[in-house]
């Protein structure tokens, strides 16, 4: 997901769980869980959002049951079966903010 510094417009039509977007998505939680939800719970929100969209968008069952994530083109609507290393680390952001959220 590239995103242009001036315009905040997409510069690319890619989104995925790996590298340039994922430490999106655990700040929000990690925010939340830092100042707690007596500051605000902006944060939560904006995680529980992204996850909502992750998982509509990125998250597939292969035929055998495994879970994986890919990429999404946001222009074509379309699914791609690819994964960079850095989406390796999405299931310990999920599993923090589960656990954290069932507290």
């Amino acid at each position: 997901l590239f995103i242009h510094p001036r315009t905040g417009t997409y510069t690319s039509t890619q989104t995925t769980m790996g590298a340039r977007v994922d430490s999106t998505y655990e700040t929000f939680l990690k925010q939340w869980l830092l100042r707690g939800p007596a500051f605000s719970l902006e944060p939560l929100r904006m995680y529980l959002e992204s996850v909502r969209a992750f998982c509509a968008k990125l998250v597939r069952t292969s035929a055998q049951g495994y879970t994986y994530t890919g990429v999404w083109d946001h222009k074509s609507d379309s699914f791609k079966d690819e994964m960079d290393a850095v989406a390796c680390f999405a299931p310990a952001m999920l599993a923090l903010g589960g656990t954290s959220l069932a507290q």
